[in-house]
């Protein structure tokens, strides 16, 4: 599904010129392991990068679910040959361990990931819940905190959408946020954000709404 929360809106490049695996990786191939494995899970994913900078790309995660819970962790590389931030030639490194659990009357999910390009690094904090309302309804919220490891542009995201379901393929969504930047961070909204691009330590907020189906 597709959530304003969900996307990278808070996440730095870490002053890169040229990573481009951020929300799409191009002709990447993926190892599933089969769902036979007692709960545990994990993926293998790669791509060659074709000689374009910041393409290249190659990542894992380990997890284990059961009954309500779901744990797992995962680690990313993007061989970043046009960074500004560090020595051409540097990694973009990904690093994350997150979680849900399902109590019923609302379903919690919780995340930390850490973004590093040479010196810099950045921590990014997410919290967030599903509360369904009714047989077809739920309520989706979340929290992120953005720190930058030696400074103050850091930022904070806040949203709160609604789905629902017309079959089990088919929903209809909509959803609010907002963005706090600080210092000079300059985050925006994804997608309708007010404004488009936000200016250093100010605010973006936006909204959206629609369907998605599931083919």
């Amino acid at each position: 599904m597709k959530w304003v929360w969900v996307r990278s809106t808070v996440f730095s490049k870490l002053g890169s010129a040229s990573y481009d695996t951020q929300s799409r990786t191009d002709n990447m191939v993926s190892y599933l392991t089969p769902s036979t494995l007692g709960g545990f899970y994990a993926q293998l994913s790669g791509a060659p990068g074709e000689s374009v900078n910041g393409k290249k790309y190659a990542g894992g995660r380990l997890g284990y679910a059961a009954g309500p819970a779901d744990v797992s962790v995962g680690f990313a590389e993007t061989w970043d040959s046009g960074a500004t931030a560090a020595a051409v030639g540097d990694k973009f490194k990904v690093a994350n361990v997150g979680g849900s659990y399902d109590f019923g009357v609302a379903k919690l999910y919780a995340s930390v990931t850490q973004n590093k390009l040479g010196s810099a690094k950045q921590l990014v904090s997410y919290v967030g819940a599903a509360i369904p309302v009714s047989a077809a309804g739920k309520v989706k919220l979340s929290v992120i905190n953005a720190n930058m490891k030696d400074s103050g542009d850091d930022a904070n995201k806040f949203a709160l959408g609604y789905v629902h379901s017309l079959s089990k393929r088919t929903s209809l969504y909509g959803t609010i946020a907002e963005v706090k930047n600080k210092g000079n961070a300059a985050f925006n909204v994804a997608g309708a954000g007010i404004p488009a691009t936000s200016a250093k330590g100010d605010k973006s907020r936006g909204f959206e709404f629609g369907m998605t189906h599931m083919f």
